[in-house]
This record gives C-alpha cells, sequence and structure tokens, in this order.
C-alpha cells in the first residue's frame, strides 16, 4: 500500500488495522486475507478502473524489485514468493490491460525464472505469453525472441513439442536476424533438447554441437557447460556411454567453477545416469543422491521429481524393488504437484516396471495404462511408445504372446513415426523376444538381424552386444552351437570394450555352452 498509493507507512497500518477491525480483512500471522471471496469479488469490480495509472506502475514496479530479491534468497524466499504470487499475477495482468509494457516487462522477467524452478507450468506460460506481448508492444526484438524461446521451454515441459519446435525456430530466426549470438546458441541447443525428446538423437547432436560451437566463440562458459552436458545425454543414448561421462564431467567443473548450483545438480544426474547405463548402479546412486540434496537446497522442484525416479530405477536395478517404489512414490506426488504431466507419464510408466519385476503383472498394467493415457493427451509421442512397449513386455510376462506382438507393433509405427532410431531398435528387439518365447525361431532371428543393424548404424554399442547375445540364443536353441558360440564371443568383446557388467554373465554362458 505504501508503494502503490504513497502514504506514510504508518499511515497504511492504520488503514489496514480499519479493515480488519470492520471485518473485511483477516490477519494470519503478520499476512491477510479477504474475509470472504464476495469481498474480493465487489472490491476488484469497484476499483479495477479507478486504481491510477501512476500507481499500479508503481506497484508493478515494487513487486519486481521484491520477486528477484526473494529468488536470490533462494528457498526461503521461494516460500514467501508462493503467498504472493497469486497478487503478482493480479497485478500483472492489469498492467497488460492498460499496456504498461516497460513495467509489464520487468515484472514478467522478475518472476518467470521462479516460476520455471518451482514447476508452475500454467503461470509460467500465461507470464511467457504476456511477456512476448509487452515485447512486441516494446518493438523490443531481443526480448521477443528470448520470450518465444522461453514459450518453446514451456510447451517442452507439458509434452508438446512440435510446438515447442515451432517457438524456437521462430526464435532462431529472431537472433540471426538480429546478430544475438547469445541467444542463437540458446536456441539452437532447445531444438537440440525437442529434437532428443522425439527420440532424433543425432539431429539433436548437430544442434547441440552447433551450439557449444556458438558459446565457446562468444565465451559463455555457462552455455558451453549446458551444452557439453547436452551432447552427453545424447551420446549416452546413443550407447557411446565413456564418451558421455567425459562430456558430463566437463560441464559437471564448469558449473563448478561459475558455481552454478542448478546446473551442478543437473550435471551430477546426467553422470548418475551414464553410470547407470554401464550398470555401475551403486556410483549412478552416488550422484543422484548429490544431485537430489542440491535441487532440495535451491528448491528445485522439477529437478528434485527426476532424481527420485532415476533413485527408483537404480535400487530396482539392485533388486531393491520396495524401496524403489517408495522412490517413485516421491517423485510421481511432485510430478503432479507442479503440473509436470510429462514427467507424471514417466514415472507412472517406472511403476508398471516395478511392478512387473515384483510379479504384480495386473498392477504393472494399470501404470503403463494411466501413463498412456497421459501422453495420448499431450500429444508426447515418444512418451506414448514407452508406454505401449511397458504393455508388450507385461504381456509377454503374462504369456498372452499375441496381445505383446500387438503392443510391440504399435510402439515400433510409432518409434518409426518419429524418427527414433534408439527406440526403433528396441522394439524390434522385443518383438524378436517375443517371437523367441515362442519358439518362433526363424522370426525372432529376422527381428534381432534388423535391431542389429541399426544399433551398428547409430552406434549403440551396448545394444548392439545385447542383440549379438540374443542371437546367439536363438541360434543355440536351434541347435546350431557354432554360431551361437560365434555371436556370443562377439557380445563378450563389445561388453569388455565398453565395460559393462554383462561381460560375466555372457562368460558363464559360453562356458555353459562349451560344456
Amino acid at each position: 500500500m505504501a508503494e502503490a498509493l504513497e502514504p506514510e507507512v504508518e499511515d497504511a497500518g492504520h488503514a489496514i488495522n480499519e479493515l480488519v477491525r470492520i471485518g473485511l480483512l483477516n490477519r494470519n500471522n503478520g499476512s491477510y486475507s479477504v474475509s470472504h471471496a464476495l469481498v474480493h469479488i465487489y472490491a476488484s469490480k469497484e476499483l479495477e478502473y479507478s486504481i491510477p495509472g501512476g500507481s499500479l506502475e508503481k506497484l508493478g514496479a515494487y513487486y519486481s524489485r521484491f520477486a528477484r530479491e526473494q529468488s536470490e534468497r533462494g528457498v526461503e524466499g521461494y516460500q514467501i514468493l508462493e503467498i504472493e504470487i497469486p497478487h503478482v499475477m493480479a497485478i500483472l495482468l492489469r498492467l497488460q490491460a492498460r499496456e504498461k509494457w516497460e513495467t509489464t516487462s520487468k515484472l514478467a522477467w522478475a518472476i518467470e525464472d521462479y516460476l520455471d524452478i518451482q514447476g508452475f507450468w500454467i503461470e509460467r506460460k500465461q507470464v511467457c505469453e504476456i511477456g512476448l506481448e509487452a515485447a512486441r508492444g516494446q518493438k523490443n526484438r531481443l526480448d521477443e525472441g528470448s520470450w518465444l524461446g522461453n514459450l518453446g521451454l514451456a510447451y517442452y515441459v507439458k509434452g508438446k513439442v512440435e510446438k515447442a519446435i515451432e517457438f524456437h525456430e521462430q526464435a532462431l530466426a529472431i537472433s540471426r536476424e538480429i546478430n544475438d549470438k547469445q541467444g542463437e546458441g540458446h536456441q539452437l541447443g532447445n531444438l537440440g533438447l525437442a529434437y532428443f525428446v522425439q527420440g532424433k538423437v543425432e539431429k539433436a547432436i548437430e544442434f547441440h554441437k552447433q551450439a557449444l560451437l556458438v558459446a565457446r566463440e562468444i565465451n559463455d562458459k555457462q552455455g558451453e557447460g549446458y551444452q557439453l552436458g547436452n551432447l552427453g545425454n545424447a551420446y549416452s543414448a546413443l550407447g557411446q556411454v565413456e564418451k558421455a561421462i567425459e562430456f558430463h564431467e566437463q560441464a559437471l567443473t564448469i558449473s563448478r567453477v561459475l558455481y552454478n548450483r542448478r546446473a551442478e545438480g543437473t550435471d551430477l544426474g546426467n553422470l548418475g545416469n551414464a553410470y547407470y547405463v554401464l550398470g555401475q548402479v551403486e556410483k549412478a546412486i552416488e550422484n543422484y543422491d548429490k544431485a537430489l540434496d542440491i535441487t532440495r537446497v535451491i528448491g528445485n522442484r522439477r529437478g528434485e521429481s527426476a532424481h527420485l525416479g532415476n533413485l527408483g530405477l537404480a535400487y530396482r536395478a539392485l533388486g531393491q524393488l520396495e524401496k524403489a517404489i517408495e522412490y517413485h512414490e516421491q517423485a510421481l506426488v511432485i510430478s503432479r504437484e507442479i503440473g509436470d504431466r510429462r514427467i507424471e507419464g514417466n514415472q507412472l510408466n517406472n511403476f508398471g516396471i516395478a511392478y512387473r519385476a515384483q510379479g504384480q503383472v495386473e498392477k504393472a498394467i494399470e501404470y503403463h495404462e494411466q501413463a498412456l493415457v497421459i501422453s495420448r493427451e499431450i500429444g508426447y509421442r515418444s512418451g506414448e511408445g514407452s508406454s505401449l512397449s511397458g504393455l508388450g513386455l507385461v504381456y509377454v510376462e503374462w504369456g498372452q504372446m499375441e496381445k505383446a506382438i500387438d503392443f510391440h507393433e504399435q510402439a515400433l509405427a510409432i518409434s518409426r513415426e518419429i524418427g527414433d532410431r534408439r527406440g526403433e531398435s528396441a522394439n524390434l528387439g522385443n518383438l524378436g523376444n517375443a517371437y523367441l518365447a515362442m519358439g518362433h525361431l526363424e522370426k525372432a532371428i529376422e527381428f534381432y538381424e534388423q535391431t542389429l543393424a541399426i544399433s551398428r548404424e547409430i552406434g549403440a554399442r551396448l545394444m548392439e552386444g545385447y542383440l549379438l547375445g540374443n542371437l546367439g540364443l536363438a541360434y543355440q536353441a536351434q541347435g546350431q552351437l557354432e554360431k551361437a558360440r560365434s555371436y556370443g564371443k562377439k557380445a563378450l568383446e563389445i561388453f569388455l570394450e565398453i565395460k559393462s557388467p554383462e561381460a560375466d554373465k555372457t562368460r558363464r554362458l559360453l562356458k555353459e555352452l562349451d560344456e
């Protein structure tokens, strides 16, 4: 009140006390709320157009400073901002309605990062749209490109990847038009993220490499760290895990030098993912725990949910299924609290995998089906394919092979549609496994060979090793022992080369075959 209407602070206090005395306001631990919703409705109608423009702008400027100050305090400040956000959003909307673009822009920028890190996705999207309108109202091309990029990220988080790509391409065009090299690097990286989610890993690498070159050209160390991490994720997806770890360690070094705690948490989580793929699960858990601690300290709810989910996967790999389910439950609660539908779907799929491992088939189906509904609702094709694949694996366990094959074929069609070569390879392999279980050995070998060709094409060495081993099992079932031994030895060579724990299992199988 003092900031907006310029009375003395003491006078503002007297006015508030009077409103409390006559029952229009309630005092709650130093803050205030209206005594009834109708009070708010009436006051809003009466005051909407009577607030002087100057006072509204002063209030906007006050909340811009307030939001920045509280954000700098971290978690403690976020707790205060959470109470104030409804007020801030109401002021922002009124500033937008009166086309007070400069104050609108400052307030939007002041709260956008807070809304992102705390997972207020609906409000964040709205703020990005208001910020974009303010930038265009001011004819500020730099801000216009930035807000388009942020809108793309908002749609990316909601799983609407095609829409995200559309906004990032618009933002990239503006960055190049005005020679904003930093913006250009950011948008190239954002496009890489979008294509990675679609499973177009090689295209993602292409964009991340371009973004890395731009970051190094302009000495943008933070941007360099982000792109190194993104490249690590992409190479890990291709099975080039040792290369991925190198990128993640470089990224982690940069984030620690810059004391960028949010990036440090992300880099540690990425390292955990890489070690998990290598089968070094204890090392993965160590990194996930460190990442989780950081996300909780800085109040990064989305990161917290992701790391909890990864810890669930790691403990499942160790056979500690009850502990795995506990972590997935925590992750699911947070994803629903922050409205991240994509992560919610991923966690539901994780539940399905965990319950399948426990032999609770009906429960596994229930969770995969819930995830499938979400993926279809938000148009998240990659997630839809994961749910279908999960259902296929469950029905294999249940012995309903025709149903399993149907789900795997649907998943395969999606992976081909979105150009996800890694997913295509996995789904072909699942079909091979299903036919092998049915005793249709020729059909199984046919699918394994298709999968092997793709894994070699995309450089997925771990997948290649698995496929060679599966081909060995199929030929062993046919009685072609020399061929089975040959494929087993090739699989062992790859597992030894990439330091996979599957090497020990393959040695045992080869020994049994020799005996």
